[in-house]
């Protein structure tokens, strides 16, 4: 029986702040423990690509955590009640800003999110360094 695995090819995006939709969150036991892996979407780029992030965070959820900060920004960056239970749906479909920087490792150079922020369309710059609309759905 034939094996076949079609080649994709990884392409660095541009340094910047991006527009991004919460679009899978899924649980795994990681190098570094128990994690929550997000995946973003982004707008289409100016090929009409479609593009996605990959982000982990522990699973742990306390006001130093990761996990709490991007659980703050999809909510809106308000405070988060003391009683709430993270629950991943709650997330599912938000749009949020990730600030995507370049880092390098044995294998070559790499985007990292440093950073989600809450989606807040009246006081944040250009979703991306194109200038793609913030109000574009994808």
């Amino acid at each position: 029986m034939s094996i076949t695995i079609h080649q994709t090819f990884f392409e660095l995006i541009p340094t910047g702040r991006y527009l991004a939709k919460i679009v899978a969150i899924e649980a795994l036991d990681g190098q570094f423990g128990p994690q929550l892996k997000f995946t973003f979407k982004l707008p289409p780029n100016e090929q009409g690509e479609s593009r996605t992030m990959l982000g982990w965070a522990s699973r742990k959820f306390n006001n130093q955590s990761k996990l709490y900060e991007w659980t703050k920004a999809a909510l809106g960056g308000g405070p988060i009640d003391r009683s709430y239970v993270f629950n991943s749906d709650d997330l599912i479909d938000r749009k949020v800003y990730i600030q995507v920087d370049e880092e390098e490792n044995e294998k070559g150079t790499f985007n990292k999110i440093q950073k989600v922020l809450p989606y807040r369309p009246s006081t944040q710059p250009p979703a991306t360094p194109q200038g793609i609309s913030e109000d574009m759905d994808f």
